[in-house]
């Protein structure tokens, strides 16, 4: 009976560590820094990076076309994405889908923001469970992670919103007079983008997600 319990206790600290691994706590995620992103194609956008977003929010958002509950919370980002797309926030969706698989899901969801499909981000960012959205912030550094349907997460975006619009308006203000001479420079060709190692799964995660199996 007591080999029982010393095995029992062993297995449920190798689970736990094991949860460990792929999840941290909200507070040791936020303040990190960014983690860049990587898909093989894109849709409805040209390859985008989070380097080049400095001063806007940028909302991450992982997801896959099997996921019933990634389907569910679509029309939600859809919303938000028409509330905040002219407010300094950009939202890219990734899903390590094909193109083929991915884009006839887009286009029948009437999804209207950036994807990047063929991903591996969602392995960088630690990401166990989808959907799962991770919060950027104007100052390039996480703000927020978890599940797109928790109520915290429209909160946490509406925060960082506020604070790119404040930081638009500064950039503005301190923006010098032009001379009226206008220079125009060759715009560097775009690419695609290398994927780094990233932060963890963190924030409240609901019980309706799916588990990635990483």
């Amino acid at each position: 009976m007591q080999k029982k319990l010393i095995l029992t206790a062993v297995l449920i600290m190798f689970l736990i560590s094991i949860n460990a691994a792929f999840s941290k706590d909200a507070a040791n995620l936020t303040g990190e820094a960014f983690k860049e992103v990587d898909a093989t194609a894109w849709l409805n956008s040209e390859p985008l990076k989070v380097a080049d977003q400095k001063g806007k929010t940028v909302l991450l958002e992982f997801w896959a076309t099997w996921c019933p509950p990634c389907k569910k919370s679509i029309p939600h980002l859809i919303e938000l994405y028409n509330k905040y797309k002219d407010k300094n926030v950009v939202f890219m969706a990734f899903t390590d889908e094909a193109k083929e698989t991915a884009e006839p899901f887009v286009k029948e969801m009437k999804m209207p923001y950036p994807v990047g499909v063929g991903s591996k981000s969602a392995n960088d960012y630690g990401v166990s469970g989808i959907p799962h959205a991770v919060i950027i912030g104007p100052d390039q550094k996480i703000a927020w992670a978890g599940h797109p349907m928790d109520p915290e997460f429209e909160k946490k975006l509406e925060k960082a919103a506020s604070a790119s619009a404040g930081a638009a308006k500064t950039e503005t203000a301190a923006a010098p007079a032009t001379t009226g001479e206008v220079k125009v420079e060759a715009a560097p060709a775009t690419g695609e983008v290398k994927a780094a190692p990233a932060a963890g799964d963190a924030g409240a995660k609901p019980a309706d997600d799916c588990g990635t199996g990483k």
